[in-house]
This record gives C-alpha cells, structure tokens and sequence, in this order.
C-alpha cells in the first residue's frame, strides 16, 4: 500500500543570542545541547509507531538556530531518522542558518548529510538595523554567506527579510529587496515586525527607550513588496512568502495544504488526521518527560468547523485562494454559511471570485487588501 506523503520539523532551540523582536521558544545557553539532541532522537523512538503509514518528502530544521548544531550533532539526527521513518522519498532538505554560520566546515557538513535549501536569517542589509534587532551578523556577512554557499553548490536560497520598522530604524525595505536578484536568492519570506510580549523589544517600547512600529510604514512597505514582486517576475504565493517560478517552498506549503506533518523537539508542533500536538516549550522539562518515555505534549482533535476555519485561513494566505471544491464532503450548512459570508464580503470588496483552469470556484483577497488578510478571514470563520 502506498504510504502517504508528510513533513518533518525538528526545533532547534539554540541561538548565539537573543534578537530583539523574537519570541519563538530558544535558549542562549547551550550546556545541554548534546543531551537535547539525545532526546530528540528518542522521541523519534516513541513517536515511530503513530508514523508507519507515512513517507517523508520534506525535512525542517527549524528554531533557534539550527545552523549552531556541530557536524555530528546532524549526524546522530539523520542517523536516527533514518532509522525510525520513511526518509527514501525526501525531495527538500532545509536548514535555517546565520550568515556567520555559514563557513566552509558547515557547508561540508550539511551537503554530505543531503541539505539541498538554505533559509538564511539576513534580515536586512543595514548594519544599523541589524544592531537594533541586536542580530549576530553583519550586511557583509550574509553577503559573504551567500557568496560561499553557491559556490560549494548550493543552488536553493530563501532569505527572511524584516519591515515596518519604526520610524528612524528602518533602514531602506526597496534597497534591500533590490539586493535580492543580484545575489541569486529564489525565495524571500518577508515579514512585518509585530510587537510580541515579553521580548526585549516590547519591554524597550513600553519604557518608552523605543519607538513603537507604524503601522502604515508596514502597509506601504507591503505594497511596495507587492509592485516589486510583479516587476521583477517574483511570485508572492503566500502571503509573507515570495519564489522565483518553481522555487516555492515545498514543506512550508504542506502546512498551508494541511497535509501531516511530525514535529520533533521541545515547542515543535506536529498535525495528523486532524489531530494536532504541540510539545513543551522548556528544554530541562522536555529532557526530564523523554527520559521517562513520555511525550511532553499537548493534544487537540479539530472538529468540523475547526477543521472549515484552518482551511478558510490557510487558502486565504495563498495567492490562489479558497478552493471551494476543497470543502465537498463537509456538512452543507457548514458550508453554506462560509459561502454567505463570502458573498458578502465580496460585495464589500474584501474578497473576490475568480475560477481557476480546471473550471474551480476560488475565493481570494484582492491585491489591494491582501496586507488585511488574517483579518478578512477570520470574518468567515464559523462559530
């Protein structure tokens, strides 16, 4: 029987220091390193029964900063996969990396383990916002990263970019996107900094040393990131996500798709047969419960007009939409409902129809609207 096709995130939760605006779950020591990556393989252990029925296409390492783990740190972790999944159908390999961790030793390391993408933490090209977000590169350094990188024959790029920066700290969003061709990245993920509680950022905002964002620097930004994308024959697919024709992140689109994916490592969340896990955000505890064989997880089972909300608010993110053909088999008066609302949402202008080759009715944000996304969404959200 064929087995179905899923992703694999693994959490790295290292980082060299802590930038201003990040509140994902890391830890800038790093004396239980080893012993962390230990217990990701053993959660591998326990997990690999709930995961027989699947292959791995795609593989993520994710954090933190994965970039940090030493070559036989990778090792053990592939071995271990190896070992307990389906990783003969792999297709992407991804790997989140600094720009000062990008060194020949590195790149070694990761092409002899089968990495094929880059994801590279630039940012911006302006050292003054870098120190601002109190990042551990220089402009030069992803310069010099990128550089390196092709030639030992990495061909596969994405690069985060940041905007929406306060007034006096936002260095020059159009110059850095005007970086982007030169340079040979497919693939830019672009996000607008929001103000997340209890980081160094929103402690500095609310004693008044920092400038709060603008909201409306962020909206012209985004507009701006639009008309580029169009002129410079980019495809903005999702809504912080832009590829070169073909260079679409494949495993970041399998959580839009909701196809299954495994999460590994503490804070890692993993989706399967609408079920959904999340893991324990803190590192000494996630330890302590993999030792004991238990999975320091959390667990929700999504019910219908869950499930009808995730699709409503993944699609609407794409370019392409809201399929509608993707909501057959769920109640009609579920349906129907989104659909009234839709309707009267496109009377407004919020969204609009349009069908696709294959004769499908989609629902999407228009372009104008489309930095408004998450909010138009959640106006179809069922109740």
């Amino acid at each position: 029987m064929q087995k179905t096709k899923a992703g694999i995130y693994i959490h790295i939760p290292f980082c060299a220091q802590a930038c201003s605006y990040c509140n994902f779950h890391f830890s800038t020591t790093r004396k239980n390193m080893d012993k962390l990556i230990t217990s990701i393989g053993n959660e591998m252990a326990i997990r690999e029964k709930d995961w027989r029925a699947y292959q791995f296409d795609t593989l993520y390492f994710g954090g933190g900063t994965p970039s940090l783990l030493r070559s036989e740190n990778f090792s053990f972790l592939m071995e271990a996969l190896n070992k307990h999944f389906f990783m003969t159908s792999l297709q992407e390999f991804t790997i989140e990396a600094n720009p000062d961790d990008i060194t020949h030793e590195n790149l070694k390391a990761w092409k002899e383990i089968g990495v094929n993408r880059l994801s590279i933490g630039v940012q911006s090209f302006d050292n003054e916002v870098l120190e601002w977000m109190n990042r551990s590169h220089k402009a030069e350094d992803s310069l010099k990263a990128l550089e390196r990188a092709r030639g030992f024959g990495f061909e596969k790029f994405s690069m985060d970019l940041i905007y929406g920066l306060p007034e006096g700290k936002g260095g020059d969003f159009m110059k850095d996107l005007g970086r982007v061709d030169e340079l040979g990245v497919n693939h830019i993920s672009a996000y607008a900094l929001t103000i997340e509680e209890n980081t160094p950022l929103h402690k500095k905002i609310m004693t008044q040393s920092f400038p709060a964002p603008d909201e409306n620097r962020a909206v012209n930004d985004f507009q701006k990131l639009q008309e580029w994308a169009r002129e410079n024959d980019w495809r903005h697919y999702e809504l912080s996500n832009l590829s070169k024709k073909g260079a679409e992140g494949v495993h970041n689109s399998q959580y839009w798709s909701r196809k299954p994916y495994l999460g590994l490592g503490p804070s890692a969340h993993g989706f399967q047969e609408e079920k959904r896990y999340w893991n324990l955000a803190n590192n000494p505890q996630y330890i302590k419960q993999i030792d004991l064989g238990i999975l320091p997880e959390e667990k929700e089972s999504l019910s219908l007009k869950d499930q009808l909300n995730e699709w409503v608010m993944t699609s609407l993110r794409l370019d392409t939409g809201l399929n509608l053909k993707n909501l057959n088999g769920y109640p009609t008066e579920l349906v129907q409902e989104i659909i009234d609302s839709a309707d009267e949402l496109i009377r407004i202008g919020e969204l609009e129809r349009y069908k696709d080759s294959f004769g499908h009715l989609h629902v999407r944000v228009p372009l104008e609207k489309r930095f408004l996304t998450d909010g138009i969404a959640s106006k179809l959200f069922l109740v």
